[in-house]
């Protein structure tokens, strides 16, 4: 948990930081409660505008609020609390390594000015992101920038100052003694020995109008600062983030519980495709969204290596080219059933769900091999293909379903568990009870067309007969 009030002195984070683990202390789920005053979220060290809080929660057997539940009512305590940008982070899962959150958007140019106000589009665009229901799919949205501090600008008037004979540099030469001194010799006190630094008295350099009037030695002779420079007080960043070479502002959100990551990631994706950065400026997607994409290009290789050895193994195992394809035909089916199951116990298409998709690949596939291999064995011992078909299914339906049942069952039990990591299984669970359902109905009834249609569009010279020994004879 972080809050960054930005107008307020350290003494006054300190004791908001107070207020926040005062207020969070008492919630029922709660042990303790841990702060830490002007942390860097990638524990580099930070400013005094931030402190940031770690809960202590009891067993998750123990809690009288879902996790969801809890960080809504976290977050309506300290809002509750004076102005203040509030986040919610999750424990990372290798402490020291920083935060890694759902949504990190950087958007990087060259222009401070320019690059402020894209970030604030940017945030502007994530707040108002809504489901197709009209409820937001974000929160916490944050602009991460250290707040501007004020520093004294001398901006020089080359022309003027070159018609006076003096540089940039020998100006600034001049104004760093006048402002910060030079060590004039040493005052020695003993054994010690400090430092004798001479610079202007304060009340001559305590304003940009006191600094005007100061004269600097030229080779025409002394001239006053104002008369060759412009001296104000601006508002610069604190601190200058760079990624790839360029500055950058870093946006983070988090994904309400009415919409899932790959439907964040591609709502931005739309929203930025319709309406791009300015020329020279980028917007770069980070932390977990970088991750699913990554995780689904890899899912696609995956997939396609996949069905490619499946079918070399099938068609080593049959010495057909044509039969592995009607075997594989089963996985589509089971897909359906993996997708309905998810959808309907509410779950999105998480890791544990894909490595279940993979799961079933192998898994039903052995229902399809069952009936394609008994038909081939029926259609070499004579029997017609209708027949070697209708004979084939009702003498491999029980191992089929016995097989199917006891894998179902068998995911029950992680499926239904609520223990520690049951979000990983349990989605990886309810896919593959899904899957070998619809597969195991299914598929007794579109392989065996499958079978017969390619056996009927097969040239007969290639379809699968009789021992030809057999139809040779008398």
């Amino acid at each position: 948990l972080e809050q960054a009030p930005h107008h307020a002195g350290q003494g006054a984070h300190v004791a908001r930081g107070d207020e926040a683990q005062k207020a969070l202390g008492d919630l029922p789920d709660v042990i303790d409660v841990y702060a830490l005053a002007g942390a860097d979220p990638n524990g580099f060290g930070g400013d005094a505008n931030t402190v940031r809080l770690r809960l202590m929660l009891k067993p998750r057997a123990e809690r009288a609020l879902e996790m969801k539940a809890l960080k809504e009512a976290v977050r309506s305590r300290l809002e509750a609390l004076p102005p203040m940008e509030i986040n919610l982070i999750d424990p990372p899962e290798i402490e020291g390594v920083g935060d890694f959150l759902p949504v990190m958007i950087y958007v990087m140019g060259p222009d401070f000015e320019v690059l402020a106000a894209e970030s604030e589009r940017v945030a502007e665009v994530l707040r108002n992101l809504r489901t197709s229901s009209g409820k937001p799919m974000l929160t916490d949205v944050r602009l991460v920038a250290n707040p501007p501090k004020p520093e004294l600008s001398i901006d020089i008037d080359r022309s003027r100052a070159a018609d006076h004979g003096l540089s940039a540099g020998a100006l600034g030469m001049q104004l760093r003694l006048a402002m910060n001194g030079a060590t004039a010799g040493k005052l020695r006190e003993g054994n010690q020995e400090t430092d004798i630094v001479v610079r202007l008295a304060e009340k001559d350099r305590a304003s940009p109008e006191s600094l005007t009037m100061l004269e600097v030695f030229t080779p025409g002779g002394p001239r006053a600062i104002g008369d060759v420079a412009a001296i104000s007080i601006k508002d610069t960043p604190s601190v200058i983030e760079r990624f790839a070479r360029q500055r950058r502002v870093t946006i983070t959100a988090q994904p309400t519980e009415h919409a899932s990551l790959g439907a964040v990631s591609s709502a931005l994706k739309r929203e930025f495709e319709r309406a791009p950065a300015p020329s020279g400026y980028t917007i770069f997607f980070d932390g977990m969204m970088k991750i699913l994409a990554e995780l689904m290009e890899s899912v696609v290789w995956v997939a396609v290596l996949a069905l490619v050895f499946l079918y070399m193994v099938l068609a080593s195992q049959f010495e057909s080219f044509k039969h592995p394809i009607t075997v594989m035909m089963s996985i589509p089916l089971a897909l359906v059933g993996a997708g309905l199951a998810l959808f309907f116990t509410g779950w999105s298409m998480t890791l544990g769900a894909i490595i279940g998709l993979f799961l079933l690949a192998g898994l039903v596939t052995k229902n399809s091999i069952l009936l394609v291999d008994q038909t081939l064995q029926n259609l070499r011992e004579g029997q017609g293909l209708e027949e070697a078909l209708l004979k084939a299914g009702p003498r491999r339906l029980r191992p089929i379903l016995m097989t199917s049942a006891a894998m179902a069952i068998g995911m029950v039990p992680t499926a239904i568990g609520r223990g520690q990591g049951f979000e990983f299984r349990a989605p990886m669970a309810i896919g593959v009870i899904g899957g070998v359902i619809t597969s195991t109905l299914l598929t007794l009834y579109v392989v065996p067309l499958l079978f017969a249609l390619f056996e009927k569009l097969t040239p007969k010279r290639f379809r699968e007969h009789t021992d030809p020994m057999k139809e040779a004879s008398p």
